[in-house]
């Protein structure tokens, strides 16, 4: 029985052929050497070069978001993420909302902003 990852690390990409091999592999030996479980997920923009490809074939699992943008690949990636959440739903199993709260964690605006 294959443990299901608990660290999902989203990589959003487009064109990035030259950089994407080096950026999974030093994810995925960063997984490795903190002994925890997860994986790779890249999310592709729909890119012109072998950038998923690429990704695919050092390790990583591709997702393609044809809408362009950082927001829609991050979105795509975290979507497919199958880390499990805190209380132990696959992220996928979970509306958008369910993933921030509905509160801001402490500390922390809902727009990431760490400013006081």
């Amino acid at each position: 029985m294959t443990v299901p990852p608990m660290v999902s690390v989203v990589i959003p990409c487009l064109n990035e052929a030259e950089n994407i091999e080096a950026c999974v592999t030093a994810a995925l030996a960063a997984l490795t050497q903190m002994g925890v479980p997860g994986e790779v997920v890249v999310a592709d923009n729909d890119s012109e070069d072998d950038s998923a490809r690429l990704a695919e074939q050092a390790g990583a699992r591709v997702v393609i978001e044809r809408r362009r943008g950082y927001g829609s690949a991050y979105l795509a990636g975290f979507a497919a993420s199958k880390a499990l959440h805190r209380d132990g739903r696959r992220r996928s199993d979970l509306r958008l909302h369910e993933i921030h709260g509905s509160s801001p964690p402490r500390g922390r605006r809902r727009d990431g902003d760490r400013r006081p």
